[in-house]
This record gives structure tokens, sequence and C-alpha cells, in this order.
């Protein structure tokens, strides 16, 4: 019975406290501020990764990123700098980088050794059956490492 009290009281400051008007205005600078400081913590490792930013606008910039200062999202693009407000950066998109093709790589040499493996051992299997195996896993592990690892990153920013 007590604990059915607690989540009562629970249910009711909870109720309480989404009922509190705030002005527009208000919400709307906080809303910035708090979008601001996160593509600012997010963007720290960033420096240098090609990336897309998508505004409300419509609007897509591609280049490579420079920081973020003063509420403007730096870019390089051809040569020149763009300045685009962060308030209108709807999402990001992480361009993929050739390091990521090499952990492809690595996943299918990892998934046909694992087929070769379980061939060789449970299915005790030799010669062209393994290689098939191997064949088999590796395309399988290629797939799965395209999927995963060499694939463009988008990030909302809300």
């Amino acid at each position: 019975m007590k604990q059915i009290n607690y989540l009562i009281l629970l249910l009711t400051f909870s109720l309480l406290y989404d009922a509190q008007a705030i002005s527009g205005q208000e919400t709307s600078e906080y809303n910035q501020q708090v979008k601001l400081i996160k593509v600012k913590r997010m963007s720290r490792n960033w420096t240098n990764r090609q990336m897309e930013v998508h505004g409300f606008d419509g609007l897509i910039s591609t280049g490579k990123f420079l920081g973020v200062k003063n509420e403007y999202f730096k870019l390089e693009s051809s040569g020149k700098e763009l300045k685009i407000p962060v308030r209108n950066i709807e999402s990001i998109v992480l361009k993929r980088k050739s390091t990521d093709l090499f952990l492809v790589g690595i996943m299918s040499v990892g998934a046909g050794a694992l087929f070769t493996g379980v061939a060789s051992l449970g299915l005790e299997s030799e010669g062209t059956n393994l290689l098939g195996f191997a064949a088999v896993g590796s395309a399988i592990g290629f797939t799965f490492g395209w999927k995963s690892f060499y694939v463009d990153s988008m990030i909302p920013i809300r």
C-alpha cells in the first residue's frame, strides 16, 4: 500500500512539473543553447572529417569539418570556408573513411577462417570443400562488414 502511495505521489509531481508554463521565447533560446552545446561536444572528434550538413531549409553543404565557433559550424569546401549557423542544422552525415574498409577486410577474413575451422573440425572436410567453406564465409563476412562498418553515419540534431 505504501508503494502505491509513493507511485501516486510521483505521478502527481511529474504532472505538476510538466504543467509549468514557460514562455515560448525562453524555451526557444534555451533549446538553441542546448543544441549549440550538444553540437560542440559531439564535434570534438570530427576535425578534418568529410561530412554533409543538412539544413532545415533543404540546403546541403559538403566539406571538411573545421570546428564550431560562435554559434557557427565551419566547413572547408573547394578551398573556401563555409559558416553555417548551428540553429539551421537539421542533421549531419559523417562520410565513411578508407580506414573503415580495413574493418570490412578483417571481418571478411575472420568469417572465412571461422567457416573453415568449423568445416575442418566439426564436419571433418578436406581440400576443395574447405576452400568452398572459406569462400562462403568470406562472402558472408564481407557483406556483414560492409553493412556494419562502411556506411555513412547520420546524426540528427534537434
